[in-house]
Order: structure tokens, then sequence, then C-alpha cells
């Protein structure tokens, strides 16, 4: 039963996403590029907002991971 309480409050989460992701034109903007869904856009705009923060893209892929940050 613990564990159909837990599938029912994700559910609720992932809805509760959904409708942020909808809701928000950053995360829209987002979701359009293959591979990013409304979890990911989500997070991505609260971790970086507009993204003004990155100078270029690479700086921003340097702050995810993918490349080697520049020193």
């Amino acid at each position: 039963s613990e564990i159909g309480r837990l599938d029912e409050r994700i559910a609720h989460y992932d809805q509760h996403i959904r409708h942020i992701a909808r809701q928000d034109s950053r995360a829209q903007r987002l979701t359009r590029l293959n591979g990013v869904g409304e979890t990911t856009a989500t997070c991505l705009v609260a971790m970086i907002g507009n993204g003004h923060d990155f100078d270029c893209g690479r700086q921003f892929a340097a702050w995810l991971g993918l490349v080697p940050g520049q020193y």
C-alpha cells in the first residue's frame, strides 16, 4: 500500500510539473528541443532562469559538464 501511495504522489508531482511547464514560455521553448521534456525544461528554468549569466552556449555546456571547463 505504501508503494501505491508513493506512485500516486509521483503522478501528482508529474502533473504539477506539466502544468508549470505549459505556463512558462521559457520551458515551452526548451521542450521544442529534441530530448528535452517538461521535467527537464522546468528543472533548467529553475536552475538557470533566463540564462543571461552565460556569455555563450559553450559556457552553459561547461556548466552542465558536457565540455571541459575553461580556465
